[in-house]
Formats: structure tokens, sequence, C-alpha cells
């Protein structure tokens, strides 16, 4: 079974009120105080349209990450810590990338792993502590849904 993820990670207050630019996502209550916005294609086409030309993604490794994208994110990181998250898995095996800012800095370095480890890296770094649990990824419960879809669903209801 797959499990694909495209989204902007942050502590709750820092994506509450909802940023501008969150088109036809949504913002969805993780636990411990961590929300996300799924990234759709619509989202991502808004921010492509408004790209200047010669500008591409901020790395080829990323499905949706665009420089605007990246700039939101970085201008958005002044009230607080902002990941942006990829997964696709199949079978249990698959790849996670993440990049994080903070006060308006990079924080962390764009990081592919293959497996587990990029998006925990990113979690800690938001300040979620894994209190003996399997991982962060786990702590914010991540795993329930397995598409953005599913996830958009939820914050809809």
């Amino acid at each position: 079974m797959a499990y694909v993820l495209q989204a902007v990670v942050a502590n709750h207050q820092t994506l509450v009120p909802e940023p501008k630019w969150i088109g036809d996502s949504k913002v969805v209550s993780l636990h411990e105080g961590i929300a996300m916005v799924p990234i759709t294609a619509a989202l991502y086409d808004q921010f492509i349209a408004a790209t200047p030309v010669g500008e591409g993604q901020l790395l080829q490794q990323f499905t949706y990450l665009s420089e605007a994208i990246a700039e939101e994110l970085r201008l958005l990181s002044v009230r607080g810590g902002v990941a942006y998250v990829e997964a696709d898995f199949f079978g249990g095996t698959g790849v996670q990338q993440a990049v994080v800012w903070n006060s308006g800095a990079m924080v962390l370095r764009p990081i592919l792993t293959h497996g587990h480890g990029a998006i925990n890296q990113a979690l800690h770094l938001l300040g979620v502590d894994r209190r003996g649990r399997v991982d962060e990824f786990d702590v914010v419960d991540l795993g329930r849904y397995r598409s953005n879809r599913d996830w958009l669903e939820l914050a809809r209801t």
C-alpha cells in the first residue's frame, strides 16, 4: 500500500490564521500542537504561475517545492519554525525529504533519506518530543492517513 505526503508542517499557532497563499488546501491539526497544510496540485500550480521564468524547483528531488513556495515558507518562519516535508513509500520502501526554516533562515538544509529519518529530523526541530515513543512521525500521527486527499477530507469535515 502506498503512502504519499507533500505538506507544510508547523506549530498550529504558526499556521493560524491561515496564510493567504493556502489556496484550495486547509490547515489540518495533528497531535502535540502541530498542524500541516497538504500541498495540492492546484496550490502548487498557483505558485508556479507566480514564479518568474527561469526559477525552477528548489531541488529536483522535491515534487512540490518551488522557489515561490520556499520563499513563502521562509517568510512564514518569522512566526515560528516551518518545515516542508515529502514522503513517498510503497511496500515499506521509499524516501522522505524535508527542509526547515526558522526566524527567516534555513535551519535544516534539504535532506533526503531512503527509508525513515528526514521528517523526524524536521519535526524534532519544530519541538516535537518523541517521549519514548517510536519516533516524532508517530507522535504527531502522520501515519493516520496515506494521502493528501485523505488529510484534506479530514479538514473539510
